[in-house]
């Protein structure tokens, strides 16, 4: 009978544990690139689910605009609001500088999802408006 060499059972042994530790180093790395991608993944839906709380919500938003529109210092711009399942419009043919001033930085420093927005100046104290909002 042929016997095997104890010396190339040991050679082999060393090989298989050479080739199995290479294997696992890989897989280390793929491991490695996969959590990363796991944790941008995981930043881009928290990031998603952030946007939705602010931007999905029609009826605060719809709220939200309309008690901005009702603000005394509107009164005298008489705006006029045409309000859609879509959005709404509102447009002011004669707005003096203060009431803007308030209207701009209220719709702008919130979450509006603003479509349009148009300002044109008329005298040194009064201008046009034109905005539409979507939700």
């Amino acid at each position: 009978m042929n016997r095997l060499n104890p010396l190339y059972v040991g050679i082999f042994l060393l090989l298989l544990l050479l080739f199995f530790a290479l294997k696992l180093i890989d897989a280390k790395k793929e491991l490695q690139q996969e959590k990363i991608l796991y944790e941008k993944t995981l930043k881009v839906a928290l990031d998603t689910s952030a946007l939705k709380k602010a931007f999905a919500n029609k009826e605060k938003e719809k709220k939200e605009i309309l008690h901005i529109l009702s603000n005394p210092v509107l009164k005298s711009s008489n705006i006029k609001k045409e309000i859609t399942n879509s959005g709404i419009h509102i447009s002011s043919q004669n707005m003096d500088i203060k009431a803007l001033n308030f209207l701009m930085g209220k719709i702008l420093n919130t979450t509006f999802n603003i479509t349009m927005l148009k300002i044109k100046r008329i005298s040194e104290n009064k201008s046009t408006l034109e905005v539409k909002i979507k939700w």
